[in-house]
């Protein structure tokens, strides 16, 4: 099972955190974006820019488990990786969306019906189990 994980890039030690556990227990990793450089301001970076906004955009298509890792502030990159993964969802089926951590419930968005809200890493593997 594939799994795509997004947050704030400053997130990138919880997401590490993240992977370890769910590669513990068989998952993979369907694309690392924590490997990534910081590339801001982007207008001094476009062709990084959009290269890995393509290949971010087809990772989340091609995930069978999108889990959103919330954070306190709203970050605009995660949540259009989360957009693309709600269409991809209604248009496909896949992939299975998860919207994690304590600020589960700031956004209209994460009550949409292809979303489940979870408190820890834990709750999604045990979900993923059933």
């Amino acid at each position: 099972m594939r799994i795509y994980v997004a947050s704030k890039f400053e997130n990138q030690d919880k997401v590490q955190e993240i992977y370890k556990k769910l590669r513990k227990n068989g998952y993979k990793i369907i694309y690392d974006w924590t490997k990534h450089e910081p590339i801001k301001p982007y207008k001094e970076n476009p062709e990084k820019a959009r290269d890995l906004s393509e290949k971010e955009v087809v990772a989340v298509k091609d995930a069978d488990v999108f889990i959103l890792l919330t954070t306190e502030k709203v970050d605009r990159g995660m949540h259009v990786e989360f957009g693309t993964a709600i269409i991809s969802n209604l248009l496909t089926g896949k992939p299975r969306i998860f919207v994690l951590g304590e600020f589960n419930d700031r956004s209209t968005f994460y009550f949409h019906s292809t979303v489940n809200r979870v408190g820890t890493i834990e709750d999604v593997i045990e979900e993923l189990r059933k």
